[in-house]
């Protein structure tokens, strides 16, 4: 597995982006079949829950994991 997109957190856009949204993509990884992710979440409150969205054939289908 290969990520076929550089980094959000490089876009220059991506802090205007944060503030906006709240949450956001900062960057993956991948070993072997695995794959690795840092979420970026502004701090509003203390507890917080994010749903990682992913695809395995180009979003005809999706799965949510928490």
């Amino acid at each position: 597995l290969v990520p076929a997109f550089l980094p959000p957190s490089l876009s220059v856009s991506f802090m205007g982006r944060l503030q906006k949204l709240k949450v956001s993509l900062h960057s993956v990884s991948t070993a072997d079949s695995t794959v690795y992710g840092i979420i970026s979440v502004i701090n509003m409150t203390f507890h917080k829950t994010v749903y990682v969205r992913y695809t395995a054939n180009d979003w005809l289908s999706h799965h949510d994991e928490l």
